[in-house]
Formats: structure tokens, C-alpha cells, sequence
């Protein structure tokens, strides 16, 4: 977690899948706040679960 005074903390989250898979999560509480139902956080930015389907289709 890193901040900058006045902002909201950033969070990170790292993970390792098969073979050899790995991601970055950048996310503040404010990102995670902005989702609608139905929506992630991926690539910087929210978007439906079939967009992420899509984005991570050829990396699983």
C-alpha cells in the first residue's frame, strides 16, 4: 500500500496462475467503490465480467 497525502491509499495484489501466470491488481477504495453490479476491477479500470472474460481469454 502506498499514499501521497491527501489521496486515497493504493493497494496492490499480485497472484501467480498456472504455468507461468502472473498479474498486478492496482486498486484504491475509491476504484472499488465506483463498481456497478456486475463490473470488476482489471487493467486500470472497471468493466463488466464478459469484458474481463474477454481480456484474460488468451492468458489462462
Amino acid at each position: 500500500m502506498s499514499t501521497i497525502k491527501g489521496e486515497a491509499p493504493t493497494y496492490a495484489l499480485a497472484f501467480h496462475g498456472s504455468g507461468s501466470y502472473m498479474a498486478h491488481v492496482y486498486f484504491t477504495t475509491d476504484d472499488l467503490a465506483s463498481l456497478q453490479p456486475g463490473q470488476v476491477w482489471a487493467d486500470n479500470r472497471a468493466m463488466s465480467t464478459k469484458d474481463f472474460d474477454e481480456l484474460v481469454d488468451d492468458k489462462c
